[in-house]
């Protein structure tokens, strides 16, 4: 039996998206896992408090569907040979182990057994992409949400017959991605430069940090980080650059002789934060720029989906690797909180 992409156009099918709101927004994570492999076996999570976002249910579920990342590169088509199993398990995101019969749990569904398929080149075409790598299921699968059961989808595929890189979108729980900084600071007189955000990071579990630094604005003057999850522009009458956000925090420094302020403040879990970005602006004293004080451009960092925290994955998928890890019954890598952007498709 071969299959294709599934043959009715996407705008014409209904899907439900995970993790919940990935339908309208791309995942802050990319990744190839595991397609990079010539076999592999690839469980992926999705916890009950997950599902419970995508509403009471049930529903019938007859196919499978992945999308490329916004990368530019495109991927190439390839074909190979897959199986995949359904179940709805007691086992979650964060108590599977390395054990794939264990994680997949009794009386999983075998929804597409050894079948050939072709999976199409892909190009960019939205943000996010749709859902173009499609697999229909050979047996529908009935997903009922209920607390304390858990969504587990294996994949095992051998034959591959391209191991180069295949960027799928995905999400990354624990991780915000850097963006563009958007507007122009205020120049000092003391300055070559406008002042301007030059390092920008944060890693949202618990004991770890958030990072924005600084740089161009006046030597040894008193400054803050205003921080805000909400754009905005108040243009204060006198000052040279507009506040592009709405601030809910404000954190004190003063920057070094150089005109720099590095700013890490050690947090705590951030994980499953209901926002799509973390914005930064740096203020700053500064008696040469009229009204005595200038502004920074701003720092943007792209936040992940709240339901990242809800999903994670276990695999055996060594990169450009032969034949036989189809049959793994251990998985190499536990990695909880990310996982690839899913659609699962309705009739």
């Amino acid at each position: 039996m071969l299959l294709a992409a599934l043959a009715a156009p996407l705008c014409a099918q209904r899907h439900l998206h995970l993790p919940a709101g990935s339908e309208t927004r791309e995942g802050n994570f990319s990744n190839t896992i595991p397609f990079w492999s010539g076999s592999a076996t690839y469980q992926q999570f999705h916890d009950d408090v997950e599902l419970a976002r995508l509403g009471a249910g049930p529903w019938t579920v007859v196919g499978l569907a992945l999308r490329k990342d916004r990368d530019p590169a495109n991927t190439t088509a390839r074909s190979l040979e897959v199986t995949l199993s359904l179940n709805l398990t007691s086992v979650s995101s964060r108590t599977m182990t390395g054990d794939f019969a264990a994680n997949l749990g009794p009386g999983a569904t075998t929804v597409l057994p050894w079948t050939s398929v072709n999976l199409p080149a892909l190009t960019n075409v939205s943000t996010p992409n749709p859902p173009a790598l499609a697999i229909a299921f050979a047996q529908p699968f009935v997903l009922a949400p209920a607390p304390g059961r858990h969504l587990v989808w294996e994949w095992r595929h051998r034959r591959n017959s391209d191991t180069s890189f295949l960027i799928l979108d995905a999400v990354d729980a624990e991780t915000a991605v850097p963006h563009p900084n958007e507007g122009r600071g205020c120049r000092s007189p003391s300055q070559p430069s406008p002042a301007t955000v030059v390092e920008r990071s944060l890693r949202l579990t618990a004991g770890t940090t958030l990072r924005m630094k600084l740089d161009f604005a006046a030597p040894g003057a008193p400054a803050a980080l205003l921080l805000g999850f909400q754009r905005g522009t108040l243009q204060v009458p006198g000052f040279c650059a507009p506040a592009l956000l709405v601030p809910l925090m404000t954190l004190p420094g003063a920057t070094d002789p150089g005109g720099r302020l590095d700013l890490i403040v050690t947090n705590g879990d951030l994980r499953g934060l209901a926002a799509d970005v973390l914005l930064g602006q740096f203020l700053f004293l500064d008696p040469g720029i009229p009204p005595g004080a200038g502004l920074s451009d701003l720092a943007v960092l792209e936040l992940p989906l709240p339901g990242a925290s809800s999903t994670g994955r276990a695999y055996t998928s060594p990169q450009s690797a032969g034949q036989g890890f189809e049959n793994s019954t251990m998985a190499q890598t536990v990695d909880r909180w990310r996982s690839l952007a899913v659609a699962l498709r309705l009739p």
